[in-house]
């Protein structure tokens, strides 16, 4: 009776550090400031290579921005 109160109380231990580290590690994620932007997009512009943190940022802003402008109402 111990050993499998013992097992089930493991497990929900290994079960639910594994949920906060996943959860703290999704809520943690990368913080780009609009400076980081406008570097990495000033970069692009100078015909330099991008890592792919910033060719991923610039891209995803680049995609955001013309599905913006494809519904504006100018």
């Amino acid at each position: 009776m111990k050993k499998s109160f013992a097992k089930k109380l493991i497990i929900a231990s290994m079960t639910g550090i594994l949920l906060s580290s996943t959860v703290l590690t999704a809520c943690g994620g990368d913080d780009y400031t609009a400076e980081d932007l406008q570097d990495a997009r000033a970069r692009k512009a100078r015909g330099e290579k991008l890592n792919r943190e910033d060719s991923n940022m610039v891209e995803g802003f680049e995609k955001w921005k013309a599905k913006k402008d494809k519904y504006a109402d100018y």
